[in-house]
């Protein structure tokens, strides 16, 4: 029988931070600091969504583990210098990442509302834009 933990926020942190810092090392300076709030914006929305979006028999498809957070990230470490030029296409290609991954499971308006609104919080609160504003 083996038995493995799940990790804490603080290494799922430091590990996804670290691979978005090594590959944004070579974009414009305005994107470089990103690494890190992207990693920290995409764990909290990871860990809202475990807690507001239970899995019930009419929401079977609401079960979220870690590998949708490497989804995400391993989305916009897709990104190239070449086409991502600016702050705001790179947070663009962020919350493109994150509804393609957990939104495109959704199928109730509410809950698809419900994630753009802990999106845009995070952008507000960790990236100083807004839903709206990219």
């Amino acid at each position: 029988v083996v038995n493995m933990t799940a990790p804490s926020d603080a290494q799922v942190l430091r590990i996804f931070s670290a691979l978005l810092n090594s590959k944004l090392s070579d974009f414009d300076d305005e994107i470089k600091p990103l690494g890190d709030p992207i990693a920290a914006a995409t764990t909290e929305v990871y860990n809202a969504a475990l807690e507001h979006l239970l899995p019930t028999p009419s929401k079977c498809t609401y079960l979220f583990n870690l590998r949708d957070v490497g989804k995400i990230v391993q989305g916009v470490l897709q990104a190239s210098a070449r086409y991502f030029d600016s702050r705001e296409s790179l947070l663009q290609l962020w919350c493109h990442e994150s509804c393609r991954v957990l939104q495109d499971r959704m199928w109730s308006a509410e809950d698809k509302s419900w994630l753009e609104a802990q999106i845009d919080k995070r952008l507000q609160e960790d990236m100083g834009s807004g839903w709206n504003q990219l």
